[in-house]
């Protein structure tokens, strides 16, 4: 088909804070805009930047995985620690 899919790993933070990426299609810089408190295995649809044919252009389809750190500092540790508190108060 016309569609283009390709996965890209995001930290935490990116994922629920939304963030700009730029990811390489055959060469080809595209700005893809990660929208706050997005899920991870979500999907991104990017009109017109899949690949093009005789005359129809199709989309580029990006899932979002999350990507843990393979080492975590203590101060990183901390940080969750407080947000594990956090969420836990605000779900009673």
């Amino acid at each position: 088909g016309k569609d283009l899919y390709t996965t890209i790993n995001l930290p935490f933070h990116k994922l629920i804070l939304g963030s700009e990426e730029m990811i390489d299609v055959f060469g080809k810089k595209v700005t893809i805009k990660v929208p706050p408190k997005t899920n991870s295995e979500a999907v991104l649809r990017v009109k017109k930047q899949g690949m093009v044919t005789s005359f129809v252009q199709g989309d580029l389809y990006v899932k979002l995985k999350l990507a843990l750190p393979k080492i975590v500092s203590p101060e990183y540790n901390e940080v969750v620690q407080q947000l594990k508190l956090l969420e836990e108060q605000s779900h009673g």
